[in-house]
């Protein structure tokens, strides 16, 4: 019986495969959503362990906070646009809560991060929310609370103004140091 099954899943990929969301190769059977290859090679920042890294120097002035970071490194036609890609533009909630959940093991381990109690996404614009019909940042942030132990929370924050596309600006890119 354990081998029809086999069988049949192994059918099952053959004519549906089930690819990997950074690079778009075919998963192994015991890979899912990424591909150790690309899991291996991500760019991670490691910025959560400093309170001054680049993206929290970014930001000081501009508003209150106690820390900031980025958890990946963010390179134009790279395996972390196809992540982000897919899952704003193809559906693939599921990469939201494994990067969220990637973060959230980064984040209970850092000083800076743990007096945090509710995680709350950014939320879309109105419009933004009914053309694409979720808010990709509700999935990250479902990672994070899940794998920190504490609340989520998509009521504290409204955005009340629809602003151009951040696809179609003209962007920085940041090179580790």
């Amino acid at each position: 019986m354990l081998r029809v099954r086999q069988w049949t899943s192994d059918l099952f990929g053959l004519l549906f495969p089930n690819l990997c969301n950074a690079c778009g190769r075919s998963l192994f059977r015991h890979e899912q959503l990424i591909c150790l290859k690309c899991l291996y090679d991500l760019p991670f920042t490691d910025y959560h362990q400093y309170a001054d890294n680049r993206v929290a120097k970014q930001l000081w002035g501009r508003l209150p906070l106690h820390a900031a970071m980025a958890m990946l490194y963010f390179k134009k036609g790279a395996k972390v646009q196809n992540l982000i890609h897919n899952l704003k533009y193809n559906g693939r909630t599921d990469v939201g809560v494994l990067l969220g959940n990637m973060l959230g093991e980064k984040l209970k381990t850092a000083a800076l991060y743990q007096d945090i109690d509710l995680v709350i996404p950014v939320p879309l614009h109105r419009k933004k929310h009914k053309s694409r019909g979720y808010n990709q940042s509700t999935f990250i942030a479902e990672g994070i609370a899940t794998q920190m132990g504490i609340g989520i929370s998509e009521d504290h924050l409204i955005r009340n103004t629809s602003t151009e596309s951040q696809t179609k600006k003209a962007g920085i890119t940041v090179t580790k140091i």
